[in-house]
C-alpha cells in the first residue's frame, strides 16, 4: 500500500486488470473480500460499478485509509478518477454510462 508521500497524478493509471501486483483477492465463503490493493486498485474499486463482493469495503476503507494515506492525497485520487478519460476497453458508446456511475461513486465515497 502507498504510504503518506504525495501522490504523483501524472502516473495514475485507473482500469487497470487485476494482478497479482495491483490486488490480492481472497474467497469467503460466498463472497470475494479484498485482502491487499495498491492504493489506486482500492479507488477504483470504491467507485467503480464492478461488484466487488465485499459489501463492507467502503466502511473498511474509510475507517482506516489514514494510516497509509493522506486525507489530501485521498481527495486528489478521487478527483482523478472522477476526470479520467475514457479507457481504452470501455467501447465509446457505453462510455456515458459508465462515467455517470462512476461519479455517483465517487461521489458516495
Amino acid at each position: 500500500v502507498q504510504t503518506n508521500d504525495e501522490i504523483d497524478l501524472n502516473n495514475i493509471e485507473y482500469d487497470q486488470p487485476d494482478a497479482d501486483n495491483n490486488i490480492k483477492l481472497e474467497r469467503e465463503g460466498d463472497k470475494t473480500v479484498i485482502k491487499g490493493a495498491t492504493l489506486v486498485k482500492l479507488v477504483e474499486r470504491l467507485t467503480s460499478g464492478e461488484a466487488v463482493g465485499d459489501p463492507q469495503l467502503g466502511f473498511n476503507f474509510l475507517l482506516t485509509y489514514r494510516s497509509f494515506c493522506s486525507p489530501k492525497n485521498f481527495l486528489k485520487l478521487l478527483c482523478a478518477r472522477f476526470n479520467q478519460p475514457r479507457p481504452h476497453h470501455i467501447p465509446q458508446e457505453d462510455y456515458p454510462r459508465t462515467v455517470s456511475y462512476t461519479h455517483l461513486r465517487a461521489h458516495e465515497t
